[in-house]
């Protein structure tokens, strides 16, 4: 098992490079210098290849390091999860469903972020036929994995995966009849929503508008309301970022304008709560938060959650951000002593960011060494993890900081200053 985890992705990608250049097998191995049945059993995944054989590709397909990296990463990943996700590879011939072991998948994420050429141009791609049950079952359980992966790795390295998969479900539905059409748009506002959550979350704002409204398209399309009306949720947050406070607030309450369930009012208002927070309206605010944690008693899991699925107590938290910024740190901290706990450690982008809440709550209640103490730990926990949030997070913290003379404090506020986000 291990040489087929540690063969696939790498075979993949040279045949996509090899393509991509223009290469026949023959002349690619004239000019690497190997027998062309040499390179014909790695691209079909019945040898492995070497590093020296996969730096001599890589030179020969003036791969600039891609394909090398390709090689690395599949072989330096150490999930050692090895159930099988399907994942819609594009061919020269069109496009392929492939079983991919978590390891590849990663290994797939790090090759396109690095430039590897794993993606077609859309005519290529174009289908006049339906894709099969077990294809769109396969890229829903893709999306899955994206929600896992990202709870765990930096957004840039996703991005370029889900784009592809967007191009490729965006060829796919136009072209698809019945009940797969609206499959298809609705799984592909699904990817955008989320692709447009990784862009937010490394500060780029633009993108992740573009996403959104491409997102509220393809919902539409498929009649999915509740997802066209979380869209609204999401530009909430957009606008919060561009401190567009007034109409961040509007954006939330639009998201509740439709007839929606309580798990997408819980959000909306969630939402609402932090921007009135934000303008000092505290009686609003507990309004809105009190109504939120009514609708979330209700809300079935079982119909599907907009909340967070790895925040138990998402009111709660939010409930701190919201005291936080009414001038209540004492009464923040003490929420989220109760709640940070809760949030499980494969959730790091989570716990960096509630955890920095925390030390901000702290701080502003003048325990600067605690809260210098809680802000290592968070960052620790959120290591290689970007976020946007958490680096607004730090700015404040900064702020808080910047006359204390607690031990640490100087070194926090320069590496707070190198954060990415």
């Amino acid at each position: 098992m291990q040489h087929q985890t540690t063969t696939s992705l790498f075979a993949l990608a040279l045949r996509r490079t090899r393509e991509s250049a223009g290469a026949s097998l023959s002349a690619l191995a004239r000019k690497a210098g190997y027998h062309p049945s040499t390179l014909s059993k790695i691209e079909n995944g019945q040898r492995d290849a070497s590093r020296d054989l996969a730096e001599d590709l890589d030179t020969a397909l003036k791969a600039q390091g891609a394909l090398l990296k390709v090689w690395h990463a599949a072989r330096s990943t150490t999930d050692t999860d090895v159930s099988l996700i399907w994942v819609l590879i594009p061919t020269s011939e069109g496009v392929s469903p492939m079983a991919l072991s978590r390891r590849d998948l990663v290994a797939a994420i790090l090759a396109a972020a690095g430039g590897a050429a794993m993606a077609a141009p859309p005519s290529a791609l174009a289908t006049t036929t339906n894709p099969s049950p077990e294809t769109i079952l396969g890229m829903r359980r893709l999306l899955e994995e994206f929600w896992r992966l990202g709870r765990i790795t930096d957004p840039a390295t996703l991005i370029p995966s889900l784009t592809g998969q967007i191009s490729t479900i965006g060829t796919f539905a136009p072209n698809a009849t019945g009940s797969v059409r609206t499959d298809l748009f609705g799984l592909g506002a699904r990817f955008a929503e989320y692709l447009a959550y990784m862009f937010e979350e490394i500060d780029d704002r633009s993108a992740a508008r573009y996403w959104i409204d491409r997102g509220e398209q393809m919902a539409r399309a498929a009649a999915d309301v509740e997802m066209a009306a979380y869209m609204w949720v999401r530009r909430s947050r957009v606008l919060a970022s561009d401190r567009s406070t007034a109409e961040a607030i509007a954006a939330a309450q639009r998201a509740r304008s439709a007839s929606v369930g309580p798990s997408l009012r819980t959000v909306s208002l969630l939402r609402e709560a932090e921007g009135l927070a934000q303008r000092g309206e505290d009686t609003r605010a507990h309004r809105a938060l009190d109504a939120a944690a009514e609708f979330h008693i209700v809300a079935d899991p079982a119909e599907g959650t907009w909340c967070s699925r790895t925040v138990p107590g998402v009111v709660e938290v939010v409930r701190a951000r919201v005291l936080v910024d009414l001038g209540r740190p004492g009464d923040a901290a003490e929420v989220l002593d109760g709640q940070l706990p809760m949030i499980p450690a494969t959730s790091r982008r989570q716990r960096m960011r509630y955890g920095l809440l925390l030390a901000l709550a702290r701080s502003r209640e003048g325990e600067h060494e605690e809260a210098i103490r809680l802000t290592r730990v968070a960052l620790d926990e959120g290591m290689g993890v970007r976020s946007a949030e958490a680096r607004a997070l730090a700015v404040e913290l900064r702020e808080s900081l910047a006359w204390s003379d607690a031990s640490g404090a100087r070194a926090l506020r320069r590496d707070l200053a190198a954060l990415p986000g």
